[in-house]
């Protein structure tokens, strides 16, 4: 470093605004909730008090919280002021829902705090939604001319990761829209723990990466960076040595839960004086050797290069600003040196303007301060000599700036113009270029996503892909909608206030508030090429059962705007939810050699569709990479993402071909192949031979010929053919497995055809004038019920073997933290009259996660398994799914 770098380095650091800097070596908290403690606020000295509207404060408290934390805040107006650097009050997070209430209450008293502290900061587009908060109530130009300082706390292990783009964005927010300015962030550790699952600890060796990121990325945005609590208010050691530790890191101050503990904190967070002394003699040391014109030197026994040069000035600031400097050489003594190096530095590179107020002219060496006194002379003034080097070489500088010839500066500003004249016109066409590709680009992405130019989206969440669609492809017509009104919207998606904004900007969108997917406006019919949903949610914990009955009445409502028209439905699930193989969709493999793996336990949702006369057209790889702003919320009804288990696959439904004749069907070339995703179903039949078994050949050829529109494929179950017992024909099963090309299969029962009407009388036919239909009628019905008496009474007397069934059933948790046992207590506690339950046992899945396995046994008679199915999933709180491992007669 030469010596005008480390004269303007010496300045820089003695320049900064001391009166803008407010120290916070401890942080403490007072309840608002407490009126005792609030009393005693004017009496405590710290350096940062905060009084607290969040956790510190039961939810039944909070409203009382806020009224005396407004109350306080006028006394202070009336009553003096308090004894510490600033006074800031701590509101509640964005994502608790109570921001606003307790910014409205705080709106009413006559001036804004020193410091607002907002905790629970997990990404930037929290920021937006804490922004608009405070923009509604206070109003911009309070906020601008207010003078109030934004704290904020990183509390979880996302906002920790994402923790450079959360502080950029507050810059650029206080920079471009006028917001408070941060001024530090606050390692909120006990909450950070909640979230890794970690267990809290005096040591902190839990939190350890996460204090040395933190400070990391404060320090990168030159902010103050605050330390965790320390938890256990009776070990004043180890807070002063986590204290120490914390300074010794780079921390700026550390949290305190008590006043016990503030001047501990306090006082580890000051340079102790041998480290000052030291500081200033190697400055000191410094200045003479770069005079001399060395670089690196030794100093009492090390080589000292910038990087140590930089630690002792590192420790000249954290003194000066957090204390004066009569303060500090009434506390720091021998300090030989310090106030000149800090003067001369001061007056080189600002021209002998003040630039640090608390530094007053030394009077113990020669000359003044002032004017020429201050350089009269080669004295033993140890910094005067460089001083006065400095300024020559300086004054050499401009005097040789001055003397730069015209004519040559003038001929090589017009080269200079028209290089750049040229070059710009090279950019306006490289610009030109590049629009057109990126034009070209975006179709390429409409054609890949098998979208049209009018595209509504429903159940948008928090509107985040409607954003990244409308940006994605801004040729196209988006219409954005939501379930709840726009008053709700907002409180149940605090990030989607910042997305509505941004959609509200641009030209090719509406967003459309409070619409349902099962009763989508009769009057959009026609309106749009495409409508987009992605993973639909019926709300609270996810249920099979509750996600398909939803997912039913929004393909209703969807069909009736397919049916005549060219409008497709583009549907996104997870591969799981859909039912369906992912790795043959992966793999695009269409037509199968083999029955299809269709799971059961999932949405099953091509038979869903066809149950509203829909088919699968096309199953492409959901990509959320494309949509950059796009995050699935809605987990638990809340502004948070969902956890998937599994690929998106993105499904297009298109209404099923409607065919007036069985003949129309589209004929099979073969048997024994399978569509992956249309969905089959099996039937089994009875077939009685009258004559020969050689009738088997022409019945089979018979369903070959007449069904092969529909039928993939069947064959004999052997093991059951038999002999009938009264006729004593060959009686053989066969297993159908129907499943047409051409459209979805619902596999309900057709609906049966009227009997043919009568024909009338011939004109010369005889009857019977005095005949009657009714007689005959009712002989008959008499006589059929005598027979079904004569029937019940003969089984009644003979009663038959009892029908049961072995069920073994996989019940599924929700997560690791759900225990087995109570899930066992509670399946076992469903009693019906046939229903005996038997052994069970723990099986593990994956990632700590144990399901139950647990067999029964059911008389069929008097238990129907779907009724058991339903009840065991009735436990909402406990059971994700269950699977039925084996189901076996007994």
């Amino acid at each position: 470093m030469t010596m005008k770098n480390f004269v303007r380095f010496v300045s820089n650091v003695t320049k900064l605004d001391r009166k803008g800097y407010i120290p916070r070596r401890a942080l403490l908290y007072v309840p608002g909730s407490s009126e005792k403690m609030l009393k005693k606020v004017p009496t405590i000295k710290v350096d940062s008090l905060v009084l607290e509207l969040e956790d510190g404060v039961a939810l039944t408290s909070k409203a009382a919280a806020r009224t005396n934390v407004t109350a306080y805040m006028d006394s202070l107006e009336s009553k003096g002021d308090h004894q510490c650097f600033e006074l800031g009050i701590r509101v509640n997070s964005i994502s608790s829902g109570l921001l606003l209430d307790d910014l409205k209450e705080l709106s009413k008293a006559k001036s804004l705090p020193q410091a607002f502290m907002v905790p629970k900061v997990d990404s930037p587009e929290d920021l937006a939604g804490i922004w608009d908060a405070f923009r509604t109530t206070y109003g911009a130009e309070r906020i601008q001319n207010s003078g109030t300082r934004l704290v904020i706390w990183i509390e979880s292990a996302r906002a920790l990761l994402d923790m450079p783009r959360i502080l950029a964005t507050t810059l650029n927010m206080n920079k471009n829209a006028g917001f408070f300015r941060l001024d530090g962030v606050v390692f909120g550790s006990d909450d950070y723990c909640a979230d890794i699952g970690a267990t809290r600890s005096n040591e902190g060796k839990e939190i350890l990466f996460a204090r040395q990121r933190f400070v990391t990325c404060c320090k990168a945005f030159n902010l103050q960076a605050i330390d965790a609590v320390y938890i256990d208010i009776k070990d004043m050691e180890g807070l002063r040595k986590q204290s120490v530790e914390g300074r010794l890191w780079g921390f700026d101050g550390k949290q305190s839960i008590h006043p016990s503990q503030v001047s501990v904190i306090q006082e580890s967070f000051l340079p102790p004086p041998e480290r000052v002394k030291w500081a200033a003699e190697l400055i000191d040391e410094f200045v003479k050797h770069e005079k001399s014109g060395k670089g690196a030197f030794t100093f009492k026994g090390s080589m000292i290069d910038r990087p140590l040069l930089l630690q002792a000035m590192n420790i000249v600031q954290t003194i000066n600003f957090t204390m004066s400097v009569e303060a500090l050489l009434a506390e720091v003594t021998p300090i030989v040196g310090l106030r000149p190096v800090l003067e001369a530095a001061e007056s080189a590179y600002f021209h002998d303007r003040r630039a640090l107020s608390d530094v007053k002219p030394e009077t113990s060496h020669a000359g003044g301060h002032h004017g020429n006194q201050h350089h009269g002379g080669k004295g033993d003034d140890k910094v005067a000599d460089a001083i006065n080097d400095a300024k020559e070489a300086l004054n050499k500088a401009k005097k040789g700036g001055a003397g730069r010839n015209r004519h040559g500066s003038n001929k090589s500003e017009s080269e200079d113009v028209s290089a750049l004249r040229k070059e710009l016109a090279e950019l306006k066409l490289g610009y030109k270029s590049l629009t057109q590709e990126l034009a070209d680009l975006r179709k390429l992405v409409q054609q890949f996503l098998h979208i049209g130019n009018r595209v509504l989206v429903l159940g948008d969440g928090n509107l985040s892909f409607s954003l990244s669609l409308a940006r994605l492809l801004p040729d196209i017509s988006v219409t954005a909608t939501v379930l709840e009104p726009e008053n709700l919207f907002y409180r149940a998606y605090p990030k989607g206030i910042m997305h509505v904004e941004r959609l509200r900007e641009l030209p090719n969108v509406e967003i459309v508030f409070g619409v349902d997917a099962r009763r989508i406006p009769h009057h959009w019919k026609d309106k749009f090429t495409d409508i987009l949903m992605n993973h639909p949610h019926q709300g609270g914990k996810t249920n099979v059962k509750k996600s398909k009955m939803l997912m039913k009445e929004i393909l209703m409502s969807i069909r009736q705007f397919l049916d005549d028209s060219e409008t497709r439905f583009h549907l996104t699930l997870m591969s799981k939810q859909a039912g369906l193989d992912i790795d043959e969709i992966r793999d695009g493999r269409t037509f199968l050699d083999h029955q299809p793996n269709h799971y059961r336990d999932s949405w099953q949702i091509a038979y869903l569709a066809a149950e509203a006369e829909l088919m699968i057209e096309r199953i492409d790889i959901f990509l959320p990479g494309l949509f950059s702003e796009y995050i699935s919320a809605g987990f638990r009804n809340r502004d948070h993402p969902f956890y998937q288990r599994s690929e998106p696959i993105k499904m297009v439904f298109v209404p099923n071909p409607v065919f007036t004749s069985f003949c129309d069907l589209p004929i099979r070339n073969q048997l024994n192949k399978f569509h992956s995703f249309r969905p089959f179903h099996v039937h089994d039949i009875s077939i009685l031979y009258t004559n020969s078994i050689l009738d088997e050949s022409v019945f089979l050829k018979l369903l070959s010929d007449l069904s092969r529109g529909c039928l993939a494929t069947f064959w004999e179950v052997k093991e059951l053919a038999c002999i009938c017992p009264k006729s004593n024909f060959p009686n053989r099963i066969y297993r159908l497995i129907w499943q047409p090309y051409s459209g979805g299969s619902s596999g309900s029962k057709p609906t049966a055809t009227s009997a043919p009407a009568k024909e009338e009388a011939g004109e010369d036919e005889d009857f019977d004038l005095f005949g009657s239909e009714d007689e005959d009628d009712e002989e008959k019905k008499r006589v059929t019920e005598e027979r079904l008496k004569a029937y019940a009474e003969k089984k009644a007397k003979k009663p038959g073997p009892i029908a049961k069934s072995t069920i073994i059933y996989d019940v599924k948790p929700w997560d690791d933290t759900i225990s087995t046992d109570d899930i066992e207590k509670a399946v076992r506690g469903i009693e019906m009259d046939g229903l005996v339950w038997g052994a069970s046992k723990k099986v593990p899945i994956a990632y700590g996660i144990v399901k139950l396995q647990i067999s029964c046994v059911i008389e069929d008679d008097k238990v129907s398994s779907d009724a058991l199915e339903e009840a065991i999933t009735g436990f909402e709180d406990l059971v994700q799914s269950i699977d039925v491992v084996a189901f076996n007669k007994v």
